[in-house]
């Protein structure tokens, strides 16, 4: 995580394990917060605390407490896919639409 936030890239915490490395990270460097993405809510009872804490929506609600990072993988191919629909998405533009008053 300090590595990601020094270097300027994001991260897809996973987890309740991630989430508490997440508050050792934070007293360490505080800030590194706004470097994370929250990949899914797990079950763990701490989770909801740690994501107010530091303000983070989880981008999936699955449920999960499986520690093999499976949100983080379900995540990526779901920001593959909303870059894939920024980048190839036409605009009313490109399909000639014209509103009328």
């Amino acid at each position: 995580m300090i590595c990601a936030a020094e270097n300027g890239v994001p991260l897809i915490m996973d987890g309740f394990i991630s989430e508490a490395a997440l508050t050792i990270a934070e007293g360490l460097y505080p800030g590194i917060s706004k470097h994370i993405i929250a990949s899914h809510a797990s079950k763990e009872r701490g989770t909801q605390l740690v994501m107010q804490r530091y303000g983070l929506n989880p981008l999936l609600e699955l449920n999960m407490a499986v520690g093999e990072g499976s949100g983080a993988v379900l995540v990526l191919s779901l920001i593959d896919a909303m870059q894939s629909v920024l980048k190839n998405m036409n605009t009313l533009e490109d399909l000639d639409v014209i509103f009328t008053k």
